[in-house]
């Protein structure tokens, strides 16, 4: 879907050049076709540039152009620490978000104008764990400050090109987890395109009959997303990802009128746009030094954000690659499949040795959990339900996005090596009833819910709400 790697590389940002591009070729459909006027939901919402729709009658069948425009930059030299710090101070005015979170999206804010300058354009992928945590309000915000706005909660794949090539916008992409980016390789692929410059391109029929040739179609330009869970690893690992959150109660925030942040924001817009300017050849000329522990995709998206920090100077440098090391290594902490997840934990469960009903017991009692008595079929067997299980996980598990590792002061605190000791088995695991001994053939399985043998005709119930115990991980 990208274009030729031996292609030249993008165009600048040259608003007759692009208008050029789009007037050459009709428009074409997902399939290479000229498309039918049925309108596209592309809508823009740059400062000052709301798309006005008639509150009465019909709207255009071709709908309204997009109508972005550059920001005027300020006259006056801008200090880059104070002016960076006011953006942070403007995200936390109206944001609940983690501490680290309001640098990188100042970064990347930034970056929206200094495209000509990188050859790198991470995504800002916004990601929440369900609705109400913020992504509306952050998205206005980043709509009144980043370079040449075009808000969209759908969009095709010509549209995206078309777009790119015609205006050269900072796409902001809400609504990502309703794409089903999973089952649209299109524009998955022309999404992913977009994040290297040698690779920004998409290649399509133009004309007809023997006019038609091949064009190629940039697809260079800043794009944010926000979803409600994981979007694909391609498209994740070219990001950079905020965690979102919903705020609590005792969380105060500014209120925020959307339709008024746009001017409210300008002066700041300007001065950003000044500094960029300025600025646009150091970063160019830039080569940062990468923080310990980032791989590759990681230190590719960070590249352009601390060659910025490091214009920027000040504390900057340092505060964005302590930003960086924190949210690589939470973005990696949750990219891995369930299964990964689960032998990872497994891994710093276990040890070198194998888990034990008690040893489970164990290390879940601290947390208010205990085993019980449960009836599958005939057989009674120890094991949990579900229900014992919801208060802890309420007050102790992290929250999306956090990973949890195990230190030394866990093992130590959980007691000695017997709650991984097999011989250990059938011995008082702190309730009222002692654990049965499992049988040698069950000592190679993991936790199950299996009934015992001869209850085959009577199975438990199968909605996930019961946990027979068993020895994990096999003999000593």
């Amino acid at each position: 879907m990208a274009g030729d790697r031996d292609l030249a590389a993008p165009p600048a940002c040259d608003e007759t050049a692009f208008a050029r591009g789009a007037s050459a070729a009709p428009a074409l459909s997902a399939n290479g076709k000229e498309a039918s006027a049925e309108p596209k939901m592309v809508t823009n919402a740059a400062p000052g540039n709301a798309p006005q729709h008639r509150r009465l009658g019909r709207r255009p069948a071709q709908g309204t152009a997009l109508g972005l425009d550059d920001v005027e930059p300020a006259e006056e030299e801008v200090d880059g620490p104070q002016l960076f710090t006011e953006m942070v101070a403007v995200v936390n005015r109206y944001m609940v978000l983690a501490p680290f979170a309001p640098v990188v999206i100042a970064l990347w804010i930034a970056l929206t104008y200094l495209t000509d300058a990188v050859e790198i354009l991470p995504r800002l992928l916004l990601t929440s764990p369900t609705r109400e945590c913020g992504k509306t309000r952050l998205f206005a915000i980043l709509a009144a400050l980043v370079r040449r706005a075009l808000s969209a909660s759908s969009i095709t794949p010509a549209a995206l090109f078309r777009a790119i090539q015609a205006a050269s916008p900072t796409l902001l992409l809400d609504e990502m987890d309703n794409a089903a980016l999973h089952d649209n390789p299109e524009l998955r692929a022309l999404l992913n395109s977009g994040h290297s410059r040698p690779t920004a391109w998409a290649v399509r029929c133009v004309g007809e009959g023997r006019d038609m040739r091949a064009d190629r179609f940039s697809t260079w330009a800043p794009v944010a997303f926000a979803a409600i869970g994981d979007l694909p690893d391609t498209v994740a690992s070219r990001s950079v990802r905020v965690p979102m959150r919903r705020r609590t109660p005792d969380e105060p925030i500014a209120r925020m009128r959307e339709h008024r942040i746009a001017a409210e924001l300008e002066p700041l817009r300007r001065r950003l746009a000044r500094w960029c300017q300025d600025h646009a050849e150091r970063v160019r000329d830039a080569e940062p030094e990468m923080p310990d522990g980032l791989g590759d995709r990681d230190a590719d998206n960070w590249t352009p954000l601390l060659a910025i920090a490091d214009t920027i100077g000040g504390e900057w440098p340092s505060l964005a690659r302590e930003t960086a090391k924190k949210l690589s290594v939470t973005a990696n902490a949750v990219n891995g499949s369930v299964g990964e997840l689960l032998l990872a934990d497994l891994k710093g469960v276990f040890g070198e040795k194998p888990l034990t009903a008690r040893g489970l017991a164990g290390l879940l009692k601290p947390f208010g959990i205990t085993s019980g008595s449960l009836q599958f079929g005939d057989a009674q067997r120890k094991g949990y339900l579900r229900a014992w299980f919801e208060e802890a996980w309420t007050r102790y598990a992290p929250p999306p996005g956090v990973s949890i590792r195990r230190g030394v002061a866990d093992r130590e605190s959980s007691g000695s090596d017997a709650l991984f000791d097999p011989s250990q088995e059938g011995v008082h695991d702190g309730c009222e009833n002692t654990v049965p001994t499992a049988p040698d053939a069950a000592r190679d399985t993991t936790t199950d819910r299996k009934p015992p043998a001869g209850t085959e005709d009577e199975p438990e119930p199968d909605d996930g709400s019961v946990m027979a115990v068993r020895a994990i991980g096999g003999g000593a």
